[in-house]
């Protein structure tokens, strides 16, 4: 797609533990669909998720996948359309992290970009725990993914966000100040 948007939101979800057990990685890719987004903003997701059926047995998901969000009044179900999928499932990794990111910069170009991070969060420790690998991205190497981005892309993160516990700590800001102009959490 080579249309330039006003922005692009990309968002990273782990859901390999109770967040996604529990359901929230569903509801909030349907809160997200729910919206009603004009083609001047390009909102994709990309998660893994455990899930849990009426008899409590989990179900895991194989692989990763990456969704182009689009809107529907459906809130009980994900909708939107699934552009790519990894073998690759560890959401911990940090360099999952950055093999989403650079490729929907490149493929939603927009003047502008925001990065969300979901998921748990344990302040300076890291963010998006990976309950099957025992992993999660910690905060340097957060720090080190988005140097790279920068460095490919040519420019700054717009906004960075978190939406996880104990993100916005001084030391996080800290750790990833010189790559994004705004840091949300």
């Amino acid at each position: 797609n080579t249309t330039e948007r006003e922005w692009l939101i990309m968002v990273y979800m782990s859901g390999v533990n109770d967040l996604g057990i529990l359901g929230y990685v569903d509801k909030n890719i349907n809160a997200m669909e729910s919206v009603n987004l004009t083609n001047k903003i390009a909102v994709v997701a990309h998660y893994n998720v455990i899930r849990a059926d009426e008899n409590k047995s989990l179900h895991f998901q194989s692989g990763s996948e990456s969704i182009h969000i689009h809107h529907d009044s459906d809130i009980n179900n994900v909708t939107s359309p699934v552009f790519d999928s990894k073998d690759s499932s560890d959401m911990g990794n940090e360099k999952h992290l950055s093999r989403f990111v650079i490729p929907n910069i490149r493929e939603f170009p927009a003047k502008k970009t925001m990065r969300i991070v979901w998921g748990h969060g344990d302040g300076y420790k890291g963010i998006a725990h990976d309950d099957v690998s025992n992993n999660h991205i910690r905060v340097k190497q957060l720090g080190l993914v988005l140097a790279d981005i920068t460095r490919i892309t040519g420019r700054k993160l717009d906004i960075f966000a978190t939406d996880a516990s104990f993100m916005q700590m001084a030391s996080v800001a800290y750790e990833i100040k010189e790559y994004a102009k705004v840091i949300v959490g």
